[in-house]
């Protein structure tokens, strides 16, 4: 029953065309953002009194607003006092697991592309399809699939694809590849001898593979073996920790550890190297700031540090919106990216968790040259900002406007879907 649910979603997903930004509809018309400050990530440098126009789906002028002319019939949009960004990328959701609330969703937010990482087959093929035919607001989107699971699925978390063989690896990897699923998901309790032919067919067939570690291998291997992203704290904590118990919660009733939780630092600094050497991205997914145990906490940020200072590529990764938002649990749905980002800056500076949420996606993903810099010529994706992120990060919260594929989405667009993600929220559960 399983092989048969596998070959009707894997027919379903062939049927429709991979979702790259070409297959976002361009709007028609153009406009213009004036007397704004624009900031280049890449630099941290600020350029004053700017005007950015855009029309259809491409910045097409940008310069002194004494020198821009702005299209006749343009709308236009007054950046006095606002900061105007390349757009925001999280890099480790779940948004298709409600995907016509969740999208949507995620473009009020201000977050302009996506990776989800854990959604069936028919939910990406879903997104695809009313992302291609502009009947959704969507960020960019590259999408994973089912995550490989070698136990079975927890509560709350998307269905998963059970391979407990390496053949069975083998197999379902061909068939997510002639799916065109964007990379492979690697998940929780795979076996050894099953990860590694996962690898090794993914390799063969040109696929990138991703995603968390199976126990039974460390972080160093599966660098050396060519997974290209790491996900989540714990693969960089089991190598930086002095002592693994101090992770723990300790025993029942037992009274809380106040304990700084010490690094082996030789053990750490030579994964750091590791890592670097192989060009081994990590989400590190450090929560927004006071988030989690205080000790946890302040151990996470400071391997994060070390990570970001010996020249890892870091990604700014959530799980939003939460493996209970399909089921009505909401606690972590209002928590996106844009809290991570300010959780990141306190392991580094704000212009650097800027990039690991801006450029560094772009590097990944094979897409500097066309998105990433307000600059004439790339496709316009961006957030318009009311304040200066570089000199407070928590000004990437109070986002105006937003940009996708040259859409603007104004205070009175992002509102409406904010109340329709309320009101669906308030709404009787249906059986």
């Amino acid at each position: 029953m399983q092989r048969l649910s596998i070959v009707i979603t894997v027919a379903i997903i062939l049927a429709t065309p991979s979702v790259q930004f070409a297959q976002m509809p361009a709007p028609q018309g153009a406009f213009a953002i004036q007397h704004v400050t624009v900031i280049n990530v890449e630099t941290g440098m600020r350029a004053a009194d700017q005007t950015v126009v855009v029309t259809g789906n491409k910045i097409t002028a940008v310069g002194p607003a004494a020198k821009v002319n702005t299209r006749d019939g343009a709308r236009v949009v007054d950046g006095t006092g606002k900061f105007l960004i390349p757009g925001i990328w999280d890099m480790h959701a779940h948004a298709l697991r409600l995907l016509d609330r969740g999208l949507p969703l995620a473009v009020a937010f201000g977050i302009t592309g996506i990776r989800d990482m854990g959604s069936t087959l028919d939910q990406v093929a879903e997104a695809r399809a009313k992302i291609a035919k502009g009947t959704i607001a969507s960020p960019r989107l590259f999408a994973a699939g089912p995550p490989l699971n070698g136990t079975p699925d927890r509560p709350g978390f998307p269905p998963g694809q059970m391979v407990t063989t390496p053949e069975q690896g083998r197999e379902i990897v061909d068939k997510f590849a002639a799916a065109k699923v964007d990379m492979v998901k690697i998940h929780d309790g795979l076996s050894r001898e099953t990860y590694f032919a996962i690898a090794a067919e993914a390799k063969r067939k040109g696929l990138p593979f991703e995603g968390h570690l199976p126990p039974e291998v460390n972080i160093d291997e599966a660098s050396d073996t060519g997974q290209r992203t790491v996900e989540h704290m714990p693969p960089m904590q089991a190598a930086c920790v002095a002592d693994p118990s101090m992770l723990g919660r300790g025993a029942r009733n037992s009274a809380p550890n106040t304990q700084p939780i010490a690094i082996n630092e030789a053990k750490c600094e030579a994964t750091i190297k590791h890592l670097v050497k192989n060009g081994t991205w990590w989400t590190p997914n450090i929560g927004g700031p006071g988030t989690g145990d205080k000790r946890v906490r302040e151990f996470n940020i400071a391997i994060t540090r070390m990570a970001a200072k010996g020249g890892v590529k870091l990604l700014a990764g959530t799980d939003w919106p939460g493996g209970g938002y399909s089921f009505g649990n909401y606690s972590a749905a209002d928590r996106n990216v844009l809290d991570e980002i300010m959780g990141m800056a306190e392991a580094m500076t704000p212009a650097e968790a800027l990039r690991a949420a801006i450029t560094n996606p772009l590097t990944l993903l094979k897409l500097k040259g066309q998105l990433g810099t307000v600059e004439r010529g790339r496709l316009a994706d961006l957030d318009l900002l009311d304040g200066d992120p570089l000199a407070d990060i928590a000004n990437i919260k109070r986002v105006s406007a937003v940009v996708i594929n040259g859409r603007l989405y104004g205070a009175d667009e992002r509102k409406k879907m904010l109340d329709a993600e309320m009101a669906a929220r308030r709404a009787p559960k249906t059986n």
